[in-house]
Protein backbone atom coordinates (compact mmCIF):
# COMPACT_ATOMS: atom_id res chain seq x y z
CA UNK A 1 0.00 0.00 0.00
CA UNK A 2 1.38 3.11 -1.16
CA UNK A 3 0.45 5.94 1.82
CA UNK A 4 1.40 9.79 1.86
CA UNK A 5 4.43 9.61 3.98
CA UNK A 6 3.11 13.33 5.97
CA UNK A 7 0.46 10.42 7.14
CA UNK A 8 3.36 7.84 8.20
CA UNK A 9 4.98 10.30 10.05
CA UNK A 10 2.16 11.72 11.92
CA UNK A 11 0.55 8.42 13.00
CA UNK A 12 4.02 7.42 13.71
CA UNK A 13 5.11 10.71 15.38
CA UNK A 14 1.67 10.89 17.46
CA UNK A 15 1.03 7.36 18.69
CA UNK A 16 4.83 5.78 18.61
CA UNK A 17 4.87 1.61 18.65
CA UNK A 18 1.22 1.83 18.27
CA UNK A 19 1.46 4.29 15.42
CA UNK A 20 3.96 2.04 13.64
CA UNK A 21 1.43 -1.46 14.09
CA UNK A 22 -1.63 0.55 12.58
CA UNK A 23 0.88 1.41 9.04
CA UNK A 24 2.41 -2.04 9.20
CA UNK A 25 -0.67 -4.15 9.44
CA UNK A 26 -3.24 -1.53 7.90
CA UNK A 27 -3.73 -3.51 4.52
CA UNK A 28 -5.07 -6.36 6.65
CA UNK A 29 -6.81 -4.23 8.87
CA UNK A 30 -8.46 -2.66 5.43
CA UNK A 31 -9.41 -6.31 4.63
CA UNK A 32 -10.71 -7.55 7.96
CA UNK A 33 -13.19 -4.45 7.95
CA UNK A 34 -13.70 -5.07 4.25
CA UNK A 35 -15.07 -8.31 4.54
CA UNK A 36 -16.66 -7.71 8.20
CA UNK A 37 -18.84 -4.80 6.72
CA UNK A 38 -19.60 -6.11 2.78
CA UNK A 39 -17.46 -3.07 1.26
CA UNK A 40 -16.25 -2.61 -2.03
CA UNK A 41 -14.61 0.26 -3.54
CA UNK A 42 -12.35 1.16 -0.63
CA UNK A 43 -10.46 4.47 -1.50
CA UNK A 44 -8.66 6.63 0.65
CA UNK A 45 -9.15 10.20 0.98
CA UNK A 46 -6.38 12.29 -0.37
CA UNK A 47 -5.58 14.71 3.05
CA UNK A 48 -5.09 11.25 5.21
CA UNK A 49 -3.87 12.35 8.87
CA UNK A 50 -4.21 11.28 12.39
CA UNK A 51 -6.48 8.32 11.04
CA UNK A 52 -6.95 6.07 7.50
CA UNK A 53 -9.77 7.15 6.04
CA UNK A 54 -11.45 5.82 2.88
CA UNK A 55 -14.07 5.93 0.96
CA UNK A 56 -16.33 3.04 -0.19
CA UNK A 57 -19.76 1.23 -1.14
CA UNK A 58 -21.58 -1.16 1.21
CA UNK A 59 -24.28 -2.30 -1.41
CA UNK A 60 -25.85 0.94 -3.21
CA UNK A 61 -24.88 3.18 0.02
CA UNK A 62 -21.82 5.46 -0.29
CA UNK A 63 -19.86 5.27 3.22
CA UNK A 64 -16.92 6.66 5.23
CA UNK A 65 -14.35 3.74 6.11
CA UNK A 66 -11.98 4.94 9.43
CA UNK A 67 -9.24 2.84 10.72
CA UNK A 68 -7.56 4.08 13.74
CA UNK A 69 -5.23 3.50 16.62
CA UNK A 70 -7.65 2.38 19.48
CA UNK A 71 -6.80 4.96 21.88
CA UNK A 72 -9.30 6.86 24.29
CA UNK A 73 -9.95 9.88 22.01
CA UNK A 74 -11.46 7.10 19.13
CA UNK A 75 -13.28 5.78 21.92
CA UNK A 76 -15.14 9.07 22.71
CA UNK A 77 -15.23 9.82 18.67
CA UNK A 78 -17.74 6.43 19.13
CA UNK A 79 -19.22 7.16 22.12
CA UNK A 80 -20.58 10.18 20.24
CA UNK A 81 -21.28 9.26 17.52
CA UNK A 82 -23.53 7.05 18.49
CA UNK A 83 -25.31 9.68 21.48
CA UNK A 84 -25.78 12.15 18.22
CA UNK A 85 -27.87 9.01 16.19
CA UNK A 86 -27.24 11.14 13.05
CA UNK A 87 -28.48 14.30 14.26
CA UNK A 88 -26.33 17.18 13.56
CA UNK A 89 -23.68 14.59 12.73
CA UNK A 90 -22.87 11.88 10.01
CA UNK A 91 -24.44 8.21 11.57
CA UNK A 92 -22.19 5.79 12.99
CA UNK A 93 -23.73 2.54 10.98
CA UNK A 94 -20.62 0.26 12.54
CA UNK A 95 -17.73 0.16 15.28
CA UNK A 96 -15.25 -1.61 16.66
CA UNK A 97 -13.69 0.44 19.68
CA UNK A 98 -10.82 -2.78 20.24
CA UNK A 99 -10.22 -2.64 16.54
CA UNK A 100 -10.11 1.09 15.92
CA UNK A 101 -12.88 0.57 13.06
CA UNK A 102 -16.00 2.86 12.04
CA UNK A 103 -18.19 2.99 9.55
CA UNK A 104 -19.55 6.05 9.06
CA UNK A 105 -22.88 7.31 6.73
CA UNK A 106 -20.95 9.40 3.61
CA UNK A 107 -22.19 13.31 4.05
CA UNK A 108 -22.60 14.83 0.86
CA UNK A 109 -21.62 17.44 -0.53
CA UNK A 110 -19.65 17.22 3.22
CA UNK A 111 -18.49 20.76 2.99
CA UNK A 112 -16.44 21.85 5.98
CA UNK A 113 -17.59 25.13 7.78
CA UNK A 114 -14.37 26.60 6.75
CA UNK A 115 -14.91 26.46 3.56
CA UNK A 116 -17.72 28.94 3.73
CA UNK A 117 -16.81 32.41 2.39
CA UNK A 118 -20.09 34.27 4.47
CA UNK A 119 -19.57 34.18 8.40
CA UNK A 120 -23.03 34.65 9.12
CA UNK A 121 -24.29 31.72 7.35
CA UNK A 122 -20.85 29.45 8.66
CA UNK A 123 -22.06 30.91 12.24
CA UNK A 124 -26.07 30.06 11.68
CA UNK A 125 -24.85 26.57 10.42
CA UNK A 126 -22.78 26.00 13.23
CA UNK A 127 -25.38 26.89 16.07
CA UNK A 128 -28.11 24.71 14.17
CA UNK A 129 -25.53 21.44 14.38
CA UNK A 130 -25.07 22.50 18.44
CA UNK A 131 -29.00 22.59 18.84
CA UNK A 132 -28.92 19.11 17.16
CA UNK A 133 -26.34 17.38 19.27
CA UNK A 134 -26.46 19.14 22.42
CA UNK A 135 -27.96 16.44 25.23
CA UNK A 136 -28.24 16.76 28.94
CA UNK A 137 -25.34 15.08 31.19
CA UNK A 138 -27.70 12.89 32.77
CA UNK A 139 -28.86 11.00 29.60
CA UNK A 140 -25.38 10.57 28.37
CA UNK A 141 -23.00 7.70 29.49
CA UNK A 142 -20.00 9.08 28.73
CA UNK A 143 -17.02 6.60 28.48
CA UNK A 144 -13.78 6.66 30.94
CA UNK A 145 -11.91 9.91 30.53
CA UNK A 146 -10.42 12.12 32.61
CA UNK A 147 -12.94 13.81 35.72
CA UNK A 148 -14.26 17.07 35.07
CA UNK A 149 -14.50 18.29 38.46
CA UNK A 150 -18.45 19.09 37.68
CA UNK A 151 -20.55 17.30 39.92
CA UNK A 152 -18.33 13.84 39.45
CA UNK A 153 -19.39 13.48 35.78
CA UNK A 154 -16.97 12.37 33.68
CA UNK A 155 -16.26 14.09 30.50
CA UNK A 156 -15.58 12.95 26.69
CA UNK A 157 -11.56 13.14 26.41
CA UNK A 158 -9.87 15.68 24.32
CA UNK A 159 -6.37 14.86 22.62
CA UNK A 160 -4.91 18.11 21.95
CA UNK A 161 -2.44 15.77 19.00
CA UNK A 162 -5.33 15.20 17.50
CA UNK A 163 -7.20 18.12 15.91
CA UNK A 164 -9.85 15.93 14.03
CA UNK A 165 -11.04 16.22 17.68
CA UNK A 166 -12.32 19.36 18.04
CA UNK A 167 -16.05 18.20 17.51
CA UNK A 168 -15.40 16.52 20.63
CA UNK A 169 -13.95 19.13 22.68
CA UNK A 170 -16.53 21.74 21.35
CA UNK A 171 -19.42 19.02 22.94
CA UNK A 172 -17.31 18.69 25.85
CA UNK A 173 -17.39 22.21 26.42
CA UNK A 174 -20.76 22.92 25.48
CA UNK A 175 -22.52 20.40 28.10
CA UNK A 176 -20.12 21.09 31.03
CA UNK A 177 -20.73 24.65 30.42
CA UNK A 178 -24.63 24.25 30.54
CA UNK A 179 -23.82 21.55 33.04
CA UNK A 180 -22.52 23.54 35.67
CA UNK A 181 -25.30 26.05 35.68
CA UNK A 182 -27.93 23.09 35.58
CA UNK A 183 -27.78 19.31 34.78
CA UNK A 184 -31.40 19.66 32.97
CA UNK A 185 -31.47 23.10 31.74
CA UNK A 186 -32.29 23.37 28.15
CA UNK A 187 -29.65 24.61 25.67
CA UNK A 188 -30.93 28.07 24.49
CA UNK A 189 -28.62 29.74 21.29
Amino acid sequence: MNLPPEFISIITNTYGEDGERLIANLPALIEEASQRWDLTNVQPVSNLSYNFVAFANRGDQDVVLKIGVPHDGLRSEIATLRLFRGEGACQLLEADEEKGFLLLERLQPGLMLSTLEDDETATHTAAEVMKKIWRPLEHVTLPQGRRDGVSGAKSLHYDERDPSLSLRMTYDKFILQNNTASRTEEAIF
